[in-house]
């Protein structure tokens, strides 16, 4: 199937728009995203349609989620003032239990743990709140319901729970620089 190729204006320009946020902060981002769209591009027409927007919405996405953070802190400067603790680091291969560990880990209480929805849109929705529930659970939710349906080989490999402890790859995602970027396309 012949698809538009992705171009990384639209793609901002659609992320700016959804958050009604148009700085960025530092363009760091900027050199991996356009690798990466270039990438998908060279790919573009072995995907099917879900696919194709399936990686556009990601993308997007993520976009946002920069946004909102660059918003936060010019809203609130004095979150970088905040002290944090030094991280713990499991690091390993993929399928040799580094997801059981962290989560055993984050089971004993003495560390701060990511919960999956938390990574999944770190920054608050511009409507935080649906019902007194912070609505990144619900979008979190819909995502996991989304890779339970349509790739169930890939939920039985790494079952995430949306209140549960989770790896900061969904963090890492927003660098356009992750590992996980390479399950997008071939």
């Amino acid at each position: 199937m012949k698809h538009e190729p992705l171009t990384v204006g639209h793609l901002i320009a659609r992320a700016c728009k959804e958050a009604e946020v148009e700085r960025f902060g530092s363009p760091v981002f900027l050199p991996a995203l356009r690798k990466l769209v270039e990438s998908i591009n060279e790919v573009l027409d072995q995907l099917h349609e879900r696919g194709r927007i399936g990686i556009e919405d990601t993308i997007i996405r993520l976009l946002v989620n920069r946004l909102r953070m660059q918003r936060d802190l010019e809203q609130h400067p004095e979150i970088l003032a905040e002290v944090l603790q030094p991280p713990a680091a499991i690091i390993g291969l993929p399928r040799t239990g580094t997801t059981k560990l962290q989560r055993l880990v984050a089971a004993g209480r003495g560390f701060q743990e990511l919960l999956m929805w938390q990574g999944f849109n770190p920054a608050p929705f511009s409507t935080p709140e649906l019902d007194g529930r912070d609505s990144r659970i619900d979008a979190a939710a819909k995502f996991v319901r989304w890779v339970e349906n349509d790739a169930p080989d890939s939920h039985k490999g790494h079952t995430m729970i949306v209140e549960g402890v989770e790896e900061e790859h969904h963090l890492l995602d927003q660098t356009f620089q992750s590992p996980s970027m390479v399950s997008f396309a071939p």
